[in-house]
């Protein structure tokens, strides 16, 4: 097998807690890791869940993480599981949230490809998402998320995106989004509510907590990109998008 074919057909990507890894990691058997794809790249972890492979990589630079991946030959869907503050009122702490796009306010993707390009997700992925979330009756809403290039800017602007719908905002989904279309893959993601920006709260001051509703919903979130996975691996769902 040869670097361009190691990898699976299905990839998550985890920017999250130490705990949310573990959640998944943890469900996963037969796991082993595999060197790193380039010099730039992380080290993956591959295991199985109901005999279906999965290569699972943690945190860094977005840009670095999905780069070496998205030259793997049998990688088709990739999944990231994040964390969010929300712009919503209707979302609370360990709530979650699978983003049909983001805002491109990273900076960073007007490198890569004209900004009146959305990044969107991948809607085969996103349906398969929102089936397995009916199926384990966890609730799960949609909606646009906001990709900044830094924590310390939000309060600048969030009440402006907030009053246009956009429910969230967090800092690498529009670069995962973008890339993965760019590329041919398709991608989707959730994400878990673990701040609250406008109810004053400044992300940088709060870090990455580990409150119970935050916990809960990394479990959950776990749990529904594994389903589906696995209605995928199946064919189960029927949108074609």
């Amino acid at each position: 097998m040869t670097k361009k074919d190691c990898l699976p057909r299905f990839v998550i990507l985890q920017h999250s807690l130490p705990e949310h890894r573990n959640a998944l990691h943890n469900k996963l058997c037969n796991r082993h890791t595999i060197p790193p794809l380039n010099p730039l790249s992380r080290q993956a972890e591959i295991g199985t869940w109901h005999d279906i492979e999965i290569a699972c990589f943690s945190g860094g630079e977005p840009e670095r993480v999905i780069m070496p991946v998205l030259k793997q030959q049998r990688v088709e869907f990739i999944f990231c599981l994040g964390l969010a503050g929300s712009l919503s009122p209707t979302l609370q702490l360990g709530n979650l949230i699978a983003p049909s796009a983001s805002v491109r306010g990273d900076g960073l993707t007007d490198y890569w490809a004209n900004p009146k390009l959305p990044a969107v997700a991948n809607m085969k992925s996103l349906f398969a998402l929102n089936t397995a979330s009916h199926q384990l009756d966890i609730p799960l809403a949609n909606g646009m998320l906001f990709t900044s290039a830094t924590w310390y800017k939000e309060p600048d602007f969030i009440e402006e995106w907030a009053k246009l719908g956009v429910k969230g905002i967090q800092m690498e989904l529009a670069q995962y989004y973008l890339l993965a279309h760019l590329h041919g893959k398709k991608a989707a993601g959730i994400y878990v509510i673990s701040d609250l920006p406008l109810e004053g709260e400044a992300i940088w001051q709060t870090g990455f907590r580990t409150d119970a509703a935050i916990l809960n919903g990394c479990e959950q979130a776990t749990a529904i990109v594994l389903k589906a996975i696995e209605l995928l691996a199946h064919e189960t769902p029927t949108f074609s998008g």
